[in-house]
C-alpha cells in the first residue's frame, strides 16, 4: 500500500514536470533539477520492489523498504521547492528562446576561431607526447592513465597538463556542433581529429568524463540546431548512454587503455541484459541511495562542525579541514553524508534555511535567465544543477557555498549592468 501511495505521488510529479516543461520551453535549472527528483524517486521506490535485487541484495533491500516514506518526503519536499521557485518567475516566450539559442551559435563561432583551435590542439599533441605511452596504451589500474604518475614529467606539470587536457575535450565538444552546422571543413579538419583522440582517451580509461564529454556534444547540438528531429534524440541519448555505460562497466576489466577498447566494446554487447542497464540506472542515481543509507543513521554533529558548515570562510582560516577528519561523520569508509543527509540530522534550524536558500538561487536563476539574452545564465543553470546532482553525495558545506555563490553573481553582474545602464543615460 505504501509502494502504491509513492507511485501516484511520483506520476503526479511527472505531469507537474511535464506540464511545466510544455509551458517554459526551455531547460533551465528548476527544470532539470525537477525531473532528476523524479528520477531518483522512481528509482529508489523500483528498488524496494525488488526489481533492482541484482544491485543490491535482499538485505539492502529490506533497509530501503524501512526507509522508504522517510527518504521520498524529503525529495517531495526537494521538489514542492523547486517547482515553487520556477513558477515564481513568468514563462519565457519562444522568441527570447530563439535570442539565446542565437547567443549560443554566436559564442560557439567565437570559440571556434582558429586561435583557440590551434590551443586545443597543441594541449592534445603536448599530452601525447608527456604521458607514457606503454601506459596509455594498456594497463592494469584503473583511472592511472588521468593521474600524473602516468606522465613523464614533473607531477605538478602533469596535474596542470591534465586540466588544459580535460577542459579541451569540453570546448571541443562545445565548438564542434556549429563548425557542422557552418560546414566549415578546414576547421573541422583540425578540430575533430583532435576531440576524438580526448574522448577515446578517456573512454579507454573507464572515466565518467567520457560522457560528459558526449553530453557537451549532443546538448550544444540540440540547442543550436534548427530543426531536431526524434532520429536525432534517439542518436544522442545512445551515444551518451554507450559513454556512461563503457565507463561503468568497463571499471571492473583487468585492462584499461587504447588499446583494450575493442575488448571493452565487446564486454558490453556480450553482457547486455536487464542487469546492466540497472547496474547504469542505480550509478546514476545513487546519490539517492546514500541519502537514504544517511537517514538510516542515528547521527549526531558535534555543533562546531555544524556551525562550520555553514561558514563562508576557506578551511585555512575557520580550521574546517581538521574537523572534518575528527568530527564528520559518513555513510561508511568511502561515502560521505550526503548535504541533504546532514542538514537533516542538523536539525530543523539548518535543514528549513537550506531548503530556503535553495528556493532563492533555483528562482534567481531563473529570473536572471528571463531578463538577460546572453551566455551566462545557461552556464548559471547548469552549475546550479550540477551543485544540486553533488548534493545528493558530498558535504552541506560544498553545497551551500556553490549556492551562495550563484546568487552573488547574479547580484553583482545585475548591480553593474544597472550601472552602466545608468551611464549611459546621463549626458
Amino acid at each position: 500500500m505504501e509502494q502504491l501511495f509513492w507511485l501516484i505521488i511520483i506520476l503526479a510529479e511527472a505531469s507537474i514536470a511535464f506540464w511545466s516543461i510544455r509551458r517554459r520551453k526551455n531547460l533551465s535549472a528548476g527544470v532539470l533539477i525537477s525531473i532528476y527528483i523524479i528520477a531518483l524517486q522512481g528509482t529508489y521506490l523500483t528498488a524496494t520492489t525488488g526489481a533492482l535485487s541484482s544491485q543490491f541484495g535482499e538485505l539492502s533491500q529490506a533497509s530501503y523498504e524501512t526507509i522508504l516514506s522517510k527518504t521520498l518526503y524529503v525529495y517531495l519536499i526537494l521538489f514542492l521547492i523547486t517547482i515553487a521557485a520556477l513558477h515564481s518567475c513568468p514563462i519565457q516566450n519562444t522568441e527570447k528562446t530563439n535570442k539565446i539559442r542565437e547567443k549560443i551559435r554566436e559564442a560557439a563561432d567565437k570559440l571556434g576561431s582558429w586561435p583557440a583551435i590551434l590551443i586545443i590542439q597543441f594541449i592534445v599533441i603536448a599530452n601525447m607526447l608527456a604521458i607514457d605511452k606503454g601506459i596509455m596504451w594498456e594497463n592494469n589500474t584503473y583511472l592511472l592513465m588521468n593521474s600524473p604518475a602516468a606522465y613523464n614529467i614533473p607531477p605538478q606539470t602533469a596535474m596542470i597538463l591534465r586540466v588544459l587536457f580535460g577542459l579541451s575535450g569540453i570546448i571541443g565538444a562545445f565548438i564542434l556542433p556549429a563548425l557542422f552546422q557552418q560546414s566549415n571543413k578546414s576547421r573541422l579538419a583540425i578540430l575533430l581529429p583532435a576531440w576524438l583522440l580526448v574522448f577515446l582517451f578517456q573512454l579507454s580509461a573507464h572515466s565518467r568524463t567520457a560522457a560528459v564529454y558526449a553530453f557537451v556534444l549532443c546538448i550544444t547540438s540540440y540547442l543550436i540546431s534548427r530543426k531536431w528531429t526524434p532520429a536525432k534524440t534517439a542518436l544522442a541519448s545512445t551515444f551518451i548512454v554507450f559513454s556512461l555505460a563503457f565507463a561503468l562497466k568497463g571499471r571492473a576489466l583487468p585492462l584499461h587503455g587504447l588499446g583494450a577498447i575493442p575488448d571493452g566494446i565487446w564486454h558490453i554487447f556480450e553482457n547486455i541484459n536487464t542487469d546492466t542497464f540497472a547496474f547504469i540506472l542505480v550509478n546514476l542515481m545513487q546519490g539517492i541511495f546514500a541519502t537514504g543509507d544517511a537517514l538510516l543513521l542515528n547521527a549526531s554533529h558535534a555543533p562546531e562542525y555544524k556551525i562550520l558548515s555553514i561558514s563562508p570562510l576557506p578551511s585555512s582560516i575557520d580550521g574546517f579541514d581538521k574537523l572534518l577528519n575528527c568530527c564528520e561523520i559518513r555513510v561508511n569508509a568511502f561515502v560521505p553524508m550526503s548535504a541533504i543527509a546532514e542538514a537533516y540530522h542538523f536539525g530543523p534550524e539548518f535543514y528549513i534555511p537550506l531548503m530556503i536558500f535553495m528556493y532563492i538561487t533555483i528562482r534567481s536563476t531563473e529570473k536572471f535567465s528571463l531578463q538577460n539574452k546572453t551566455l551566462y545564465p545557461i552556464l548559471l543553470n547548469l552549475f546550479v544543477f550540477i551543485t544540486f546532482v553533488s548534493a545528493n553525495a558530498y558535504q552541506l558545506r560544498n553545497t551551500l557555498r556553490q549556492f551562495i555563490a550563484v546568487v552573488l553573481i547574479i547580484q553583482i553582474y545585475s548591480m553593474l549592468k544597472r550601472l552602466s545602464q545608468k551611464r549611459k543615460t546621463q549626458p
